[in-house]
């Protein structure tokens, strides 16, 4: 389930990373807005890959990048009713 394709390397006096490179389905709101981000860019993705495990789809679909950009930048993750509250905890923990 992991892509080391793009890893890279950090060190402590690392702050933050500039370069965008991914899925755009898994992209967190700072990198598909360009700017600047950090680790927990990577939690993002974690929770996107874990909520379409769970759900099946992941928490933001569209067919147009553009609108999809929209949808991460703007709306919140629609949780599903059959999701349980621990399992929503967590995932609201990755995906903020």
């Amino acid at each position: 389930l992991c892509d080391f394709g793009f890893a890279r390397a950090i060190s402590v006096s690392t702050l933050v990373l500039t370069s965008i490179k991914g899925t755009p389905l898994y992209m967190s709101p700072e990198l598909v807005q360009e700017k600047p981000y950090d680790h927990t860019a990577d939690l993002w993705s974690l929770g996107c890959i874990l909520y379409e495990l769970h759900t099946g789809a992941p928490p933001f679909y569209t067919n147009s990048i553009f609108h999809l950009v929209q949808l991460i930048v703007r709306d919140q993750v629609k949780w599903p009713d059959t999701m349980s509250d621990t399992c929503m905890s967590f995932l609201k923990g990755l995906l903020t």
